[in-house]
């Protein structure tokens, strides 16, 4: 008897099938939101607040998906998707080196929070969410291939963006991103509240 409720219990922390389906519905529609906002991008004064507004849009999605997963590497695998899938679709290794550093760091701040934690699960969200400004910093870290891969949109676009994509701007960009992610995760704790009582998730 003893025995088959450590089986159970390991069953439940263990990531099943109908888990990984639940991460990859979270991460199309997580996907679908940046992309979005993403386009903002058109208007190249509007990329430097990208990340911040995708991040608050973003933000009950994410914190919701947490409440329902609170298992080891859940967020893990949901984190490292967004970015792996920009840089199979032509970013640089930039975008996917930062992705995997904020995704992991990410996971270890929700397991000091045991998973259930706001508090631990706001901060984890903010962290990763600075993975959206590494798609800019291509242009600080590979200034050449990031030109290239904008060269469809004209030189005055590209003039436009070496002016306004410095180091400085882009410490601002990080900083919009976590203030971004933390009143998204406000916003899903007052719209979700219920979802968050009933997964037991604390301050």
């Amino acid at each position: 008897m003893k025995q088959q409720n450590t089986t159970s219990n390991q069953q439940r922390k263990s990531l099943m099938l109908k888990d990984l389906v639940l991460i990859g519905i979270f991460d199309v529609l997580y996907l679908v939101i940046t992309m979005a906002c993403g386009c903002m991008g058109i208007v190249p004064i509007m990329y430097l607040i990208y990340p911040t507004i995708a991040a608050i849009i973003a933000g009950p999605l994410v914190l919701l998906f947490m409440a329902k997963e609170q298992k080891a590497f859940a967020f893990a695998i949901f984190g490292i998707i967004p970015p792996a899938l920009m840089f199979l679709l032509g970013c640089t290794y930039v975008v996917l080196v930062i992705g995997i550093i904020t995704t992991l760091l990410a996971e270890v701040l929700r397991k000091i929070g045991n998973y259930s934690s706001f508090t631990w699960n706001t901060l984890a969200y903010a962290v990763h969410s600075l993975w959206m400004p590494g798609v800019l910093s291509q242009m600080i870290f590979m200034r050449e291939r990031f030109l290239e891969l904008c060269q469809p949109m004209g030189d005055a676009y590209i003039a436009q963006l070496v002016q306004i994509l410095t180091w400085q701007s882009m410490i601002l960009v990080a900083i919009g991103a976590i203030v971004g992610a933390i009143i998204g995760a406000l916003i899903g704790k007052k719209l979700l509240k219920k979802h968050f009582v009933k997964a037991g998730i604390v301050a």
